[in-house]
């Protein structure tokens, strides 16, 4: 493996990673970097890399081997005769069957030939969306690239049409044989031919505009339409919107990540809204009726109801996020704050003091500071500040 590259960072896996981790992650990776979908240079050598991590970590043997000694413990093995190479093991065909590559590891050797109808792959990216944008729905024009059909060649690969012509190296088959002889025993290699890349075909009069890979890259652009409702990393399946498949095969899918942006007002749990909103004390106390700022734009009357203690939290139903296939909306959850005045003129400080005898409290408060507005317009209301 190139540079010695951790097979675990390889993968993009912990070390205590179990099997079904590892094989989940090289099912990633390998529908990232297959030669079938990724043309771009690196990707068949980043493939066989993978490849030959996966071997070597679902392998309990091996493993135990790699973790103790690190790659140059499993040199002279089994897996010795160069990285990259594809053995046939188990799960291997159900593996790629999975991605729509069941013709190139299926097991007879003629079967191998990838020349069948093969999916395009599928692509992913990510679009951001304020909260009130998820609540209401909203249209985002996106652009990315995929891999479509060669207008030129027809996804022939061929510049006048003609036929591929088998492969000489590997004969038709797609693959390549070899024996390894080490110190555990005689084992058969069995990897994809650098001649035809697996095709078992050749095609002599490359496409000018292709060159002999059936697609091209394209800048794709769309218009998507976000539904209302849509939650945090939610994502949407465009159909057939990813990559063109390959020999008349279907294309790919497009799938588009939602990402919620963080909202200075509201919290989101679910189809429910949490916020913050404060009253005075008269109002806490008396009770009254509040306008409280909605996520949908317009305000909504809050009844604050006689007593209400600081922390009180008041439920407002409608007025949460809808529900993504239904519509229906939750609740928004309003919890009361008190706000204390920093400051009192002498008109509120006395109204408070004749509050606080009318409860039978004995305070001792603080000497009084004339406010702004006490030098401005004198202690009493009406009156005037006397010179």
């Amino acid at each position: 493996m190139a540079d010695n590259q951790d097979y675990y960072e390889l993968l993009g896996v912990s070390r205590d990673a179990t099997k079904d981790d590892i094989k989940k992650a090289f099912r990633r990776m390998a529908r990232k970097y297959h030669p079938d979908i990724n043309h771009e240079e690196g990707a068949e050598e980043k493939f066989k890399q993978i490849n030959k991590a996966h071997e070597v970590l679902t392998d309990d043997r091996q493993r135990s081997i790699y973790d103790r000694y690190g790659e140059a413990g499993l040199e002279g093995g089994p897996q010795g005769g160069g990285a990259g190479g594809f053995t046939f093991e188990g799960d291997l065909g159900d593996l790629f069957g999975n991605f729509g590559f069941g013709d190139i590891f299926g097991g007879g050797a003629r079967r191998s030939r990838r020349t069948g109808p093969l999916q395009g792959a599928d692509q992913e990216l990510q679009v951001r969306i304020s909260l009130q944008e998820a609540a209401t729905g909203c249209e985002r024009e996106i652009e990315y690239p995929r891999s479509v059909t060669c207008d030129s060649c027809k996804g022939t690969g061929s510049e006048n049409g003609a036929a591929p012509a088998e492969c000489p190296v590997c004969h038709g088959t797609g693959q390549v044989r070899r024996t390894v002889n080490s110190i555990f025993g005689t084992t058969v290699q069995v990897t994809t031919c650098q001649n035809c890349g697996g095709e078992g075909a050749v095609i002599t009069d490359p496409c000018k505009t292709c060159h002999g890979h059936k697609r091209v890259r394209r800048t794709e652009r769309k218009t998507v339409t976000i539904p209302a409702g849509i939650d945090d990393d939610q994502r949407m399946r465009i159909a057939g919107a990813g990559d063109d498949g390959l020999n008349g095969g279907p294309a790919g899918d497009l799938y588009v990540a939602v990402r919620l942006e963080e909202d200075p007002d509201f919290v989101r749990r679910g189809q429910d809204l949490y916020m913050e909103t404060e009253v005075s004390f008269a109002a806490a106390a008396l009770g009254t009726k509040i306008p409280v700022p909605t996520i949908y734009g317009e305000d909504a009357e809050l009844e604050i109801k006689p007593g209400t203690q600081p922390g009180q939290v008041y439920e407002m139903k409608g007025q949460g996020m809808p529900q993504l296939r239904t519509g229906i909306r939750g609740s928004m959850f309003v919890r009361v704050g008190v706000a204390v005045p920093r400051s009192l003129s002498a008109e509120q400080r006395e109204a408070l003091l004749a509050y606080s005898q009318a409860m039978g409290e004995t305070l001792e408060p603080a000497p009084h500071k004339d406010t702004i507005t006490d030098k401005l317009f004198g202690k009493k209301r009406g009156g005037r500040k006397k010179k």
